[in-house]
């Protein structure tokens, strides 16, 4: 477990695991359609993380990612297929992390919060385009900023 998360209970801690792959199916799915390759690359951003990202983030990327495809495939079979739906969930459950932020140590709050813009911005841009232009589309422009997530103090 991740030492911030300690004073955390089951349901925050399995929140800000799940975040990632939260993430992923909404930016994955904005335009409609969840496209493999914004998959692929999700899991593998995981991973990469985990041993080349921010230090401070690494031991959470090994965590999520020990269980990003598994929690990612639930969660494509749980949620709505219809897209407005879909997203609608996924803001009310994403903005459920706001709390949990204001509880965790201000620092490792910040760097998570960045960590998930970051994350959000390379699906998006993950599905291809002409040399990585028009990568982003308008529903996955309108996501990206997390806005239903509150930048931590």
């Amino acid at each position: 477990m991740i030492q911030h998360f300690e004073h955390l209970n089951e349901d925050q801690r399995r929140m800000m695991y799940e975040a990632v792959p939260r993430v992923a199916l909404l930016i994955a799915g904005a335009d409609g359609s969840i496209d493999l390759k914004e998959i692929q690359w999700a899991e593998k951003l995981t991973e990469i993380r985990s041993y080349a990202f921010d230090e401070v983030m690494q031991p959470y990327y090994a965590a999520v990612h020990r269980q990003f495809k598994e929690v990612f495939h639930t969660m494509i079979d749980e949620y709505p297929d219809e897209t407005e739906a879909r997203k609608s969930r996924l803001r009310e459950e994403l903005s459920h992390l706001n709390p949990i932020l204001g509880t965790i140590d201000p620092v490792f709050a910040r760097h998570f919060y960045h960590s998930l813009l970051s994350f959000a911005r390379h699906v998006a841009e993950a599905s291809g385009g002409f040399l990585r232009f028009g990568t982003i589309s308008k529903e996955e422009q309108d996501l990206i900023e997390l806005p239903m997530i509150q930048k931590p103090a």
